[in-house]
């Protein structure tokens, strides 16, 4: 059983999604994540990988 948790930039995705939906620049979105403007761009090409192979990416809900 593997108990350890993702990666940041995988925690991160989905949210960092929703703002650049929202027109905000990398910069901006590591900013209100409380990461680097390099970890959001990671997480959108991570997303973006995953959705062209046509697999759902395996991120927990956050408890926010």
């Amino acid at each position: 059983m593997d108990t350890l948790d993702p990666p940041t930039y995988q925690q991160i995705a989905p949210k960092a999604r929703h703002l650049r939906e929202l027109g905000l620049s990398d910069r901006t979105i590591a900013r209100r994540l409380g990461v680097t403007d390099k970890t959001v761009a990671k997480a959108l090409q991570w997303l973006q990988e995953a959705t062209v192979k046509g697999q759902p990416p395996l991120t927990r809900p956050s408890a926010e």
